[in-house]
Parts: C-alpha cells; sequence; structure tokens
C-alpha cells in the first residue's frame, strides 16, 4: 500500500493480523528508511479507532508518531484488518482442533515435569489444552498462580510422560465412583422434590457454612440452608450464628 499525504510517500507492506491488531512493515520514502529489508522497518500498527497507521519516524527535524489514513485507503485497511483477523482465527480454531485430537488420540504425550519453587513444588504440565484434559479427569487441579498441579500418585504410576488413554483408564474408577454419587445425589434430590409435590411445604435440600454477609451482625459464620419449594424452583434461608 502506497500513501502519498503532504509530500511524503508512506509505503506499507507484509500485513499480518496479531492479537489483538493489525501489523505492517512500513518505510518513508526518501525520509525513514532501513539500510537492509528493502528499506522497510517493522512495528507499523493500524489504530482502527482513530483511523491512523502508529510508527516513529523523523522529517524536517521533528519526530512523528505517524500517519492519519485518508479514504479510500482507510476502507480499504479496515477490511484488510476484518479478513486477516478471520483468517487468523480460522487457523487458530484448525491447530487447536487438530492438537487436541493428536492429545486425544495418544499421537502427542502429555509430559508432566517437577518445578520445584521455593513456595510450592510439584508436577505441572505446561501443555494448555493437556492440563485441561487432566484436570476433567480428576487427576491435576489448578493452582492460582502456579498453573495446573497434577495428582503425585499419576506420575508415580504413568511416569512422566503419558497418553490421554492411559490417564482416562487410570482415572476410570473414580470417575465412576462420582458418577455414581451424582447420580445418587441427583435422585435424592428428586426424592425431595417429589415429597414437595404431595405436602405441598418446603423441604431441605443440603445445608453449609459461609462468612456473614451482613457487617452490621455480631457474626463471623452463617448456615445456609437450601430448599425445595413447591413451584419447583429452590429456596435459600441464611441463619446468623452468634
Amino acid at each position: 500500500m502506497r500513501i502519498e499525504v503532504k509530500g511524503f510517500v508512506f509505503e506499507f507492506r507484509n500485513f499480518e493480523w496479531h492479537p489483538y491488531i493489525l501489523e505492517a512493515e512500513y518505510k518513508v520514502v526518501g525520509v525513514e528508511e532501513n539500510k537492509f529489508n528493502d528499506g522497510y522497518f517493522c512495528g507499523a500498527r493500524f489504530d482502527d479507532y482513530r483511523g491512523a497507521m502508529r510508527f516513529e519516524f523523523t522529517a524536517n527535524g521533528k519526530n512523528l508518531k505517524g500517519l492519519k489514513v485518508p479514504e479510500p485507503f482507510l476502507t480499504e485497511l479496515k477490511e484488510l484488518e476484518s479478513k486477516l483477523k478471520q483468517e487468523y482465527y480460522a487457523k487458530k480454531e484448525r491447530k487447536d482442533k487438530e492438537e487436541l485430537d493428536n492429545l486425544m488420540t495418544g499421537k502427542t504425550t502429555i509430559k508432566a515435569t517437577y518445578h520445584d519453587g521455593e513456595y510450592l513444588s510439584g508436577w505441572k504440565v505446561y501443555n494448555e489444552k493437556a492440563a485441561d484434559l487432566l484436570v476433567e479427569l480428576g487427576l491435576a487441579h489448578e493452582v492460582s498462580g502456579w498453573g495446573t498441579s497434577v495428582n503425585d500418585d499419576v506420575v508415580e504410576v504413568l511416569g512422566e510422560e503419558f497418553t490421554y488413554q492411559q490417564a482416562a483408564e487410570y482415572a476410570k474408577p473414580a470417575l465412576e465412583v462420582k458418577a455414581q454419587a451424582k447420580a445418587k445425589k441427583e435422585a435424592e434430590k428428586q426424592t425431595k422434590f417429589d415429597e414437595v409435590k404431595k405436602t405441598r411445604r418446603p423441604v431441605e435440600l443440603y445445608r453449609y457454612s459461609d462468612d456473614c454477609d451482613d457487617p452490621e451482625e455480631d457474626c463471623n459464620t452463617d448456615i445456609v440452608i437450601i430448599y425445595a419449594m413447591p413451584d419447583g424452583t429452590t429456596k435459600e434461608e441464611r441463619i446468623h450464628t452468634y
């Protein structure tokens, strides 16, 4: 793209979308040119909001910050930005799917690395998709500010490198227990809702402790009770403890 403004000639090429901005190589013909790369510098950025290309160059003793893009180049840049943005995310989606497929089929293995930290040590998985899969299987958990921590027993049994199928097989007994517990809990919940339909009176589903939600109360802990209601909804009751 070649733009002439106020006696200056600006040239831009090799546009690429980088989250979250459109970038290009640039040169100001005869004023600011690189000794290499056909005279082009890297790092010009399209400011869609202000309709400008942002980059630094010196002209007539002044340090300038870029170019206000005139029409029809502005419309052309916006269309190019939209096109490259769509292509970028389509390519990323294909790449993410391929990466996930490779993990799920065992073509790519899951690698655990031991991290010896000052405050927290343990086995980590740096591949985000692999980490998510292990969390779903109950074999790892997120640690805020640290990453994904793999359960020690997983590495003890499967080693530092293993496939998703091996991990899934190892997790199967625990997942079955969780599924059974969840099914039992749902059945108990349904039984209580059935009772409510007959009696037309609220029935307690479960209760738990929580921090007091009223700073004006002389209380540190609340007892929260969840009831099944006749209309099929649930209701929360909070009791302050003193």
